[in-house]
Parts: structure tokens; C-alpha cells; sequence
């Protein structure tokens, strides 16, 4: 087995497979390569495949334009095209949401909210303690 690590943003949509016991979530990442190959392109596209418990939260935070970092088994196979030039694809299976990261915002360009600075959100609290359970 091949473990891979990428770092890149969320491209298109994502899909998510309903099953019994969760969902599949399918999602494919832009990546950039540091040093390229000459007969390389310096992106690649990665598809990423992850399994969801029921009720978990993951699926929400996957979006188009997020910077997610992953971990995984990786895997690339050839496939013929319409025109007969070979083209390479590349897949990775995510063993566990621990292997996925939110890295970056992803906030979409129209949005004109700032997330809240901490000082912000301190002088909100009435104890001082925050939202957290202490």
C-alpha cells in the first residue's frame, strides 16, 4: 500500500452515497506539485473517498473552495480516451476522519462576514469562561 498526503482545495461538488450504517463522501482536490517533472503539469487532481458514520458532521464542512489536508491510501491507474491519448488518474481512499483536516477558510467570495476575533468573542461572554464546559 502506498499512504499519501495532499494538501490542497476542494474542487466541484462533493457526492455522498447514503448507506445503512453512514454515507460514502467523494470529493477531488486540486494539489500543486513542488517540483515538477518536465513532461508533468504542475497540478494534480487528486479523487478522495471517505466513509461517514451516521450523524456525523464531516459531509457539512466538505465544500468547494475549502483547503483540506488528507492521508490515505493512494492509487493511479491509466484509462484510454475518446481520441486514444492515455490519461492518468489518481485516487485516494481515507481511512479514517482523523486523516482529513480542515486546513483553510473556504469562505466564498460574496460573503462580506469576518469571523469573530477571539477579543470579540471574550468580551461577549458574560462569566468569562466562553462556550467552553469547564
Amino acid at each position: 500500500m502506498i499512504r499519501v498526503n495532499a494538501v490542497g482545495y476542494v474542487i466541484g461538488d462533493k457526492r455522498v452515497t447514503e448507506t445503512e450504517k453512514g454515507c460514502f463522501v467523494n470529493f477531488a482536490i486540486s494539489c500543486k506539485s513542488e517540483k515538477p517533472k518536465a513532461d508533468m503539469k504542475d497540478t494534480q487532481l487528486w479523487d478522495a473517498e471517505i466513509f461517514c458514520r451516521e450523524g456525523s458532521k464531516l459531509p457539512d464542512f466538505i465544500k468547494k473552495g475549502t483547503q483540506v489536508a488528507i492521508s490515505g491510501a493512494g492509487l493511479y491507474y491509466n484509462e484510454g480516451e475518446k481520441d486514444g491519448t492515455k490519461r492518468r488518474y489518481y485516487k485516494l481512499r481515507i481511512k479514517s476522519p482523523m486523516d482529513l483536516r480542515l486546513v483553510g477558510g473556504g469562505q466564498s467570495k460574496g460573503s462580506s462576514e469576518k469571523p469573530e476575533s477571539s477579543k470579540e468573542a471574550s468580551e461577549k461572554s458574560d462569566d468569562g469562561k466562553g462556550d467552553w464546559d469547564v
